[in-house]
Protein backbone atom coordinates (compact mmCIF):
# COMPACT_ATOMS: atom_id res chain seq x y z
CA UNK A 1 0.00 0.00 0.00
CA UNK A 2 1.28 3.43 -1.12
CA UNK A 3 -0.19 6.66 0.53
CA UNK A 4 2.29 8.76 -1.21
CA UNK A 5 1.73 9.50 -5.02
CA UNK A 6 4.58 11.85 -6.75
CA UNK A 7 7.60 12.98 -5.88
CA UNK A 8 8.98 15.00 -2.95
CA UNK A 9 8.67 18.45 -4.78
CA UNK A 10 4.29 17.04 -5.24
CA UNK A 11 4.48 16.23 -1.51
CA UNK A 12 6.34 20.08 -0.54
CA UNK A 13 3.24 21.42 -2.83
CA UNK A 14 0.61 20.03 -1.11
CA UNK A 15 2.09 20.20 2.26
CA UNK A 16 2.18 24.46 0.94
CA UNK A 17 -1.53 23.75 0.62
CA UNK A 18 -1.89 23.02 4.15
CA UNK A 19 -0.11 25.87 5.34
CA UNK A 20 -2.07 28.39 3.23
CA UNK A 21 -5.14 26.62 4.44
CA UNK A 22 -4.04 27.12 7.87
CA UNK A 23 -3.50 31.04 7.13
CA UNK A 24 -7.36 30.91 5.76
CA UNK A 25 -8.99 28.44 8.19
CA UNK A 26 -7.76 29.86 11.47
CA UNK A 27 -9.95 32.66 12.91
CA UNK A 28 -8.50 34.98 15.94
CA UNK A 29 -8.37 33.29 19.17
CA UNK A 30 -7.67 29.88 17.48
CA UNK A 31 -5.26 27.95 19.78
CA UNK A 32 -4.28 25.00 18.15
CA UNK A 33 -4.59 23.36 14.65
CA UNK A 34 -3.99 19.86 14.24
CA UNK A 35 -3.23 18.52 10.60
CA UNK A 36 -3.65 14.76 9.72
CA UNK A 37 -1.25 11.79 10.09
CA UNK A 38 1.20 11.28 7.09
CA UNK A 39 0.69 14.28 4.83
CA UNK A 40 3.25 13.93 2.79
CA UNK A 41 6.55 11.91 2.70
CA UNK A 42 9.99 13.82 2.59
CA UNK A 43 13.55 14.03 3.00
CA UNK A 44 15.98 15.68 6.21
CA UNK A 45 16.87 17.67 3.08
CA UNK A 46 13.51 19.19 2.51
CA UNK A 47 12.40 19.45 6.32
CA UNK A 48 14.37 23.10 6.60
CA UNK A 49 11.94 24.19 4.00
CA UNK A 50 8.34 22.02 5.52
CA UNK A 51 9.75 23.97 9.24
CA UNK A 52 9.83 27.67 7.36
CA UNK A 53 6.92 27.17 5.66
CA UNK A 54 4.70 26.10 9.03
CA UNK A 55 7.01 28.78 10.99
CA UNK A 56 5.36 31.02 9.00
CA UNK A 57 1.91 29.84 9.27
CA UNK A 58 2.11 30.02 12.86
CA UNK A 59 3.69 33.25 13.71
CA UNK A 60 0.37 34.85 10.69
CA UNK A 61 -2.29 32.68 12.80
CA UNK A 62 -0.68 33.24 16.23
CA UNK A 63 -1.67 29.38 16.58
CA UNK A 64 -0.16 26.20 17.59
CA UNK A 65 0.48 24.05 14.46
CA UNK A 66 0.63 20.26 14.75
CA UNK A 67 1.40 18.53 11.45
CA UNK A 68 1.46 14.90 10.48
CA UNK A 69 4.34 13.74 8.35
CA UNK A 70 6.80 11.02 7.21
CA UNK A 71 10.42 12.30 7.84
CA UNK A 72 12.94 10.50 6.10
CA UNK A 73 16.15 10.28 6.95
CA UNK A 74 19.12 8.23 5.26
CA UNK A 75 18.87 5.24 8.19
CA UNK A 76 15.02 5.25 8.60
CA UNK A 77 11.92 7.08 8.07
CA UNK A 78 9.72 7.98 10.96
CA UNK A 79 5.73 8.93 10.93
CA UNK A 80 5.86 11.45 12.91
CA UNK A 81 3.97 14.74 14.44
CA UNK A 82 5.67 18.26 14.28
CA UNK A 83 4.51 20.90 16.58
CA UNK A 84 4.77 24.25 15.45
CA UNK A 85 4.32 27.38 18.39
CA UNK A 86 2.36 30.54 17.58
CA UNK A 87 5.90 31.90 17.77
CA UNK A 88 6.54 30.55 14.60
CA UNK A 89 8.93 28.13 16.02
CA UNK A 90 9.55 23.97 16.36
CA UNK A 91 8.09 23.49 19.53
CA UNK A 92 8.40 19.70 19.09
CA UNK A 93 8.82 16.41 17.02
CA UNK A 94 7.13 13.32 18.11
CA UNK A 95 7.66 9.78 16.40
CA UNK A 96 4.80 7.58 16.69
CA UNK A 97 5.19 4.57 18.97
CA UNK A 98 2.70 1.69 17.59
CA UNK A 99 3.09 1.37 13.97
CA UNK A 100 0.35 -0.32 12.18
CA UNK A 101 2.20 -3.95 11.55
CA UNK A 102 2.71 -4.85 7.59
CA UNK A 103 1.13 -1.51 6.71
CA UNK A 104 3.44 1.15 8.56
CA UNK A 105 7.40 0.53 7.56
CA UNK A 106 8.28 2.87 9.74
CA UNK A 107 10.51 2.76 13.08
CA UNK A 108 8.89 3.41 15.90
CA UNK A 109 9.78 5.86 17.78
CA UNK A 110 10.21 5.66 22.23
CA UNK A 111 9.90 8.53 23.84
CA UNK A 112 7.22 10.57 25.05
CA UNK A 113 6.87 14.68 23.99
CA UNK A 114 4.62 17.23 26.09
CA UNK A 115 4.94 20.95 25.95
CA UNK A 116 3.90 23.68 28.35
CA UNK A 117 1.67 26.11 26.97
CA UNK A 118 -0.16 29.02 28.81
CA UNK A 119 -3.50 26.74 29.01
CA UNK A 120 -1.46 23.89 30.46
CA UNK A 121 0.55 20.90 29.31
CA UNK A 122 0.09 19.32 26.19
CA UNK A 123 1.02 16.21 24.71
CA UNK A 124 1.79 14.04 21.38
CA UNK A 125 0.68 10.88 19.81
CA UNK A 126 -0.43 9.84 16.48
CA UNK A 127 -3.55 7.92 15.59
CA UNK A 128 -3.09 4.07 16.92
CA UNK A 129 -0.78 4.93 19.81
CA UNK A 130 -4.71 5.94 21.55
CA UNK A 131 -5.13 1.90 21.04
CA UNK A 132 -2.37 1.97 23.79
CA UNK A 133 -4.22 3.40 27.03
CA UNK A 134 -0.74 2.87 29.20
CA UNK A 135 0.76 6.02 26.83
CA UNK A 136 -1.71 7.94 27.34
CA UNK A 137 -1.90 7.46 31.43
CA UNK A 138 2.09 8.04 31.40
CA UNK A 139 0.73 11.69 29.86
CA UNK A 140 -1.63 12.30 32.66
CA UNK A 141 0.63 10.82 35.29
CA UNK A 142 2.90 13.97 34.16
CA UNK A 143 -0.27 16.42 34.09
CA UNK A 144 -0.89 16.77 30.13
CA UNK A 145 -4.45 18.39 29.99
CA UNK A 146 -4.49 17.74 26.35
CA UNK A 147 -3.13 15.13 23.45
CA UNK A 148 -2.56 16.44 20.16
CA UNK A 149 -3.36 13.30 18.05
CA UNK A 150 -2.91 13.57 14.04
CA UNK A 151 -4.57 11.13 12.64
CA UNK A 152 -5.07 9.44 8.99
CA UNK A 153 -9.09 8.12 8.40
CA UNK A 154 -8.37 4.75 6.52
Amino acid sequence: MSLYLGSEEQALQLLHEYADEVRRAATPGTEVVVLPEKIARVSENAMPEVDTMFFSAAAATRSAIAVGLVRRTPSAAFNSSRLYSPDGKLEANYDKHHLLPGVEPEKPGHTRVAVEQPSGRWGLQICKDLDFPELSREYAGDGTSLLLVPGLGL
